[in-house]
């Protein structure tokens, strides 16, 4: 018997063992006062029906499946819900997708680097996760170390393991991404096809399952096939994550791709904390934020007059405040993430006496 949580998040359904499409009523059909419409949509979503039991607010299926009325409702006009976009049971913690470090070497294997092309194929596929709007999703290119994804091509250590398999990843655990992507690095490709099989895998790293998975053969198996709200039905051609695609050239993500990441790692505002002195005679003094790595642009201070800020760095972390006259001022800043989530800070309050501080004869 499955252990299956029946109270499944809205529009979430979680399906373990084969998917399939189940065409022709049982010749043994249901509770006629079971809506047929309803009955419909389970059979399309790879449900055996036979055994179905109608309860206050949710169907029971298949001995330990609950599926909530108000979730089938919202299928009744979709065609095809087998080849909507699913993800696995893990996913990265909320804490972790913001700060992926991805590495192209997995230490002590003795496999070698990445060539170059790939290497650049790799941070092209970095910086394409990162572009996807709405979404929590960060990765960085760290090189050869410190990575939280290691990149290695197959080798003698951990070979390919079948004729005419590209690349594969691990999936999500412990809130952490997989932990690997092997690959076949003398696979004749181009740079975007060399783009796509890296955001593909990747993919797989943060918890996406192939958009056509039961199409081709594959099960939930142990990782669960969770379907993503959101993603329409029907076919996706041009998902990224579709499999048995290998060598297909990059030509960005599929509008249900962009839904599927954008719902699974919504954005999040960020909220950040200013430090420097509280109170301070009138003068020139440093400020701070720490702990942002995903600015989009720089951030913007404010408080005081725009020419009594001088920024610091690039990203705007820092800068340098004059204060002109005594009294009380209250520094923020704002700016954005490379994914469009928005930075505020709550505000510092600096009292300003009416004294000579540091550089005042500069003023």
């Amino acid at each position: 018997m499955k252990n299956l949580n029946l109270k499944i998040a809205a529009l979430s359904v979680m399906i373990i063992g084969i998917m399939s499409c189940i065409t022709e009523e049982s010749e043994s059909f249901p509770d006629p006062g079971i809506d047929r419409q309803h009955l419909e949509v389970m059979t399309r979503m790879g449900f055996d029906i036979s055994t179905i039991v109608e309860l206050d607010d949710y169907y029971l299926v298949e001995g330990d499946i609950a599926l909530y009325k108000t979730d089938i409702s919202q299928y009744l006009d979709m065609a095809d819900i087998a080849t909507r976009q699913y993800r696995t049971i893990n996913l990265v913690s909320a804490a972790n997708v913001k700060n992926i470090a991805v590495a192209s070497t997995w230490m002590g294997t003795g496999a070698g680097p990445l060539n170059i092309e790939w290497v650049n194929a790799l941070k092209e596929a970095v910086s394409h996760w990162n572009s996807i709007p709405g979404c929590n999703i960060y990765m960085s290119y760290v090189g050869t170390l410190g990575g939280d994804i290691y990149i290695e091509p197959f080798s003698l250590i951990h070979p390919q393991p079948a004729p005419g398999v590209l690349a594969e990843a691990s999936w999500p655990s412990g809130g952490n991404p997989g932990r690997s992507i092997y690959f076949l690095q003398d696979a004749d490709s181009n740079h975007k096809q060399k783009v796509w099989t890296m955001v593909h895998e990747l993919g797989h790293c943060i918890g996406f399952r192939h958009t056509n998975w039961a199409q081709i053969g594959e099960t939930s198996g142990t990782v669960g096939a969770v379907y993503i709200p959101g993603t329409p039905a029907g076919t996706d051609s041009k998902s990224v994550m579709n499999g048995n695609a290998g060598n297909t050239s990059w030509d960005g993500f599929s509008s249900y791709d962009i839904i599927a990441a954008q719902t699974i790692y919504p954005s999040e505002d960020v909220k950040v904390t200013i430090t420097g002195p509280l109170i301070v005679d009138r003068g020139i003094y440093d400020y701070q934020v720490s702990g942002l790595t995903d600015i989009k642009g720089s951030l913007t201070w404010h408080g005081v007059e725009d020419r009594d800020i001088a920024y610091l760095n690039a990203d705007g972390t820092k800068a340098r405040i004059t204060f002109r006259s005594a009294g009380q001022y209250t520094l923020t800043v704002t700016g954005t993430t490379v994914n469009g989530s928005s930075i505020t800070s709550s505000g510092l309050t600096v009292q300003v006496n009416d004294g000579r501080g540091r550089d005042y004869g500069n003023l």
